[in-house]
């Protein structure tokens, strides 16, 4: 497979394709807790991207024949959520159909800040909530067809309308691109609908197993992707939330169960979202309480929308609901975005202490029967991460060759410049500061006002607590000086300029001249010179292995 760049028409699905460009390099930024581009290209089998110059069709709807007509029925469903609902039908294709191209940034943001990222890609949710409605109309269909004409003493509805809807659900599974979540949810439900025939007792358990074990046999890597990692970690909560309102009944046990759910299941796929994008929603409990019966609604009216689009008044009326509820569920999530903390950001030591005790407190609550009162002593164990030492020492951060960022941890956190080009560069040094328990930086010098060396710095200054910054006498780029001062005093960062020589403890800095700021790290003979970092006379070069780590001892 290949990743196509470049400018020119989007080719549909299925098409065979003539490509002339130029093959781009894979190779992202390589700092500790960041994204690594390299791993994820080889994981989804991806040989390199390209950048074409020139395309050529060779021939459309080039794939078998069940694969493109699966393709050309999504693409219709999405051409005609863009037609009836505008912009909107964007949010309304990732919500049924999993399909998220053309939804802006700020859209999308609007789900994963507040805890909902998960809504926008086909899971086990929809799945449940599109094999209910399938299941339901060929129920109702059945038992109708039975007042009308007496069956066979065989034929139970309950029964049979499993079949028909159980066909239909495996259609959308591919309808929907065979997300993992989405083959895990399948396999389950078609787990339940066979012991429900073989008259076998039916456990949400040993589903779960089977389902885990089919599609590790099938492909052992799918444990590294976070979507498996999450539907797993998720299908445990709802097991531990079933087996705890089992003995509740009628509306008790449904509300129950679905206020559970919004609290529990977070609470199991989160150790995981720290681990990967190093930040939660403190809000996503209450998102999920307000917002996931109004999607399923969604989904719901997607699907019928999708079923009647020949019956142009029953559409209409389906095209305002899906309107009022986007428009409900949009203005929401912008309020719940707006509250402070949203998302929270979290250090490598808060990743460990969350999902410490996330982990001792299931632990607590499966061994309560045994241990009494002193299983609630278990979580207290957590406790035990604020022990663990801070990090010490100086990171050569890997910005690129044309980049430049330097970490020195001490008694105080220092950085000296933060500039790199690419469009993952800030992603990769904001990762590498939380994965460093960086949330404070004393001190941030800038040793030149220029791209390369302070592109970053805004961005510093408006997601981490920077006490003060150092700053040249004057700057090279007035329009990059004015956007760092301007965010500094909003953030009440203490804004200081370096004429003469300053000693910070570990680093000295002194002005080469009224633009430019040398520094040297005294302990480890550290300079910087026009390529980079040297120690002594050698050049330190991250870029080609990675961020360096330096150790004051």
């Amino acid at each position: 497979l290949f990743e196509v760049h470049g400018r020119g028409d989007i080719p549909l699905p299925g098409d065979l394709m003539l490509v002339r460009g130029r093959v781009m390099g894979v190779k992202g930024f390589r700092n500790p807790g960041g994204f690594l581009k390299e791993r994820w290209y080889t994981f989804k089998g991806i040989a390199s991207p390209v950048y074409a110059y020139r395309t050529v069709l060779l021939k459309a709807h080039a794939l078998p024949l069940f694969r493109q007509r699966i393709l050309d029925l999504r693409a219709r469903g999405v051409r005609l959520f863009s037609e009836d609902l505008g912009q909107e039908g964007v949010v309304l294709s990732s919500l049924v159909l999993g399909f998220r191209q053309g939804m802006d940034w700020k859209t999308r943001s609007l789900f994963t800040d507040t805890g909902l990222g998960h809504l926008l890609a086909v899971s086990g949710f929809h799945m449940g909530v599109v094999f209910f409605f399938l299941y339901t109309c060929f129920l109702v269909s059945f038992r109708t067809l039975t007042m009308v004409w007496e069956p066979s003493p065989y034929f139970l509805p309950s029964r049979m309308a499993l079949i028909p809807t159980l066909a239909l659900l495996f259609v959308y599974l591919f309808l929907t691109g065979a997300h993992l979540s989405a083959v895990r949810a399948f396999v389950m439900i078609a787990c339940w609908v066979m012991a429900r025939f073989l008259d076998r007792e039916r456990s949400l358990e040993g589903a779960l197993a089977f389902a885990f074990i089919l599609m590790v046999l099938w492909n052992p890597f799918y444990i590294m992707d976070i979507g498996f990692q999450l539907t797993f970690a998720a299908m445990l909560g709802v097991v531990l939330v079933v087996r705890a309102v089992e003995p509740l009944e009628g509306w008790k046990a449904f509300v129950g169960g679905y206020v559970a759910m919004a609290l529990v299941v977070p609470l199991f796929t989160l150790p995981f979202l720290l681990f990967h994008f190093h930040r939660f929603s403190p809000y996503a409990p209450l998102a999920n309480i307000l917002f996931v019966f109004p999607v399923g609604l969604l989904v719901i009216l997607g699907v019928l929308h999708l079923s009647i689009a020949f019956l142009k008044p029953l559409k209409a009326m389906v095209v305002f609901l899906e309107k009022g509820l986007l428009f409900l569920i949009l203005k929401g999530l912008v309020y719940m975005k707006s509250l402070p903390a949203s998302p929270y950001w979290v250090t490598k030591r808060e990743t460990l202490f969350i999902s410490g005790t996330i982990f001792l407190l299931v632990c607590a609550y499966l061994t309560r029967h045994r241990f009494g009162k002193k299983a609630l002593l278990l979580p207290l164990l957590g406790f035990a991460i604020l022990f663990y030492p801070f990090p010490r020492g100086v990171l050569v951060l890997d910005m690129g060759e044309s980049g430049r960022a330097l970490l020195v941890q001490s008694e105080k956190n220092m950085m000296v410049d933060a500039g790199a080009k690419g469009k993952t560069a800030w992603s990769s040094l904001r990762d590498a500061l939380l994965w460093r328990d960086v949330k404070t930086i004393d001190a941030l010098v800038v040793s030149r006002v220029i791209p390369s060396r302070a592109s970053l710095v805004p961005l510093l200054l408006d997601t981490f607590k920077v006490k003060r910054l150092y700053l040249p006498a004057k700057g090279e780029r007035t329009d990059l000086e004015r956007k760092i001062t301007d965010v500094a005093l909003r953030r009440g960062a203490e804004i200081l300029r370096v004429s003469a020589s300053v000693d910070m403890g570990p680093l000295m800095l002194r002005p080469l001249d009224s633009k430019t700021l040398t520094v040297k790290i005294k302990a480890l003979g550290l300079h910087e010179g026009k390529k980079g970092w040297y120690q002594g006379e050698r050049l330190l070069k991250p870029w080609e292995k990675g961020a360096i780590p330096l150790s004051f001892q």
